[in-house]
């Protein structure tokens, strides 16, 4: 076998090794009930950068304390989240409102509701936003779904064209082949 054909079977194998681990990664955080969302500002550092990619669990309330690190809907985009960390609680604020400050911000932001807050921050993977903010553009939707697609197509066709060009063609029963 050429190296160049092994070369092609070792980055398929490793790419299929590596697209079936992150499918389960990202299935086991959504069973397990957290949400993977990608950080869009520096509002954070040091603790988190713009790229870095976190994972969200649901809390309540009461399991939310100063220093925690939420992310909320933004009050002013329901689409947009924002995570921050809290600087004041319900306890402090005398109401079902959190306190919240960007780590990088001078001032803190508005007070947040409790039921705007989807959930604490568990993990966070460096860098790792880039690549689903990446995936979610056209171009690479286009390279990580559709390229593969097409690839697998574009083989599939390959090895049926060589079958084909195997064969004897078809003579019908009297008739010479010329």
């Amino acid at each position: 076998m050429n190296i160049w054909k092994r070369t092609k079977q070792v980055s398929a194998a490793a790419s299929l090794v590596i697209a079936v681990a992150l499918l389960a990664f990202v299935l086991y955080v959504k069973i397990t009930g957290g949400m993977l969302l990608s950080i869009q500002t520096g509002s954070m550092r040091p603790f988190l950068y713009k790229g870095d990619m976190t994972i969200v669990y649901r809390v309540t309330p009461s399991q939310i304390h100063k220093g925690d690190v939420v992310t909320f809907l933004n009050p002013n985009n329901p689409k947009q989240t924002i995570t921050h960390r809290i600087v004041q609680t319900p306890h402090t604020l005398g109401g079902q409102t959190f306190q919240t400050k960007g780590d990088a911000n001078a001032v803190a932001d508005t007070p947040v509701a409790a039921s705007r807050i989807l959930g604490k921050v568990a993990y966070v993977a460096p860098k790792f936003g880039y690549i689903a903010d990446f995936i979610r553009t056209p171009l690479g939707l286009g390279l990580v779904i559709y390229g593969p697609a097409l690839a697998v197509i574009g083989v599939e066709m390959q090895k049926l064209t060589q079958y084909y060009k195997q064969q004897q063609p078809y003579v019908l029963p009297g008739r010479r082949r010329k």
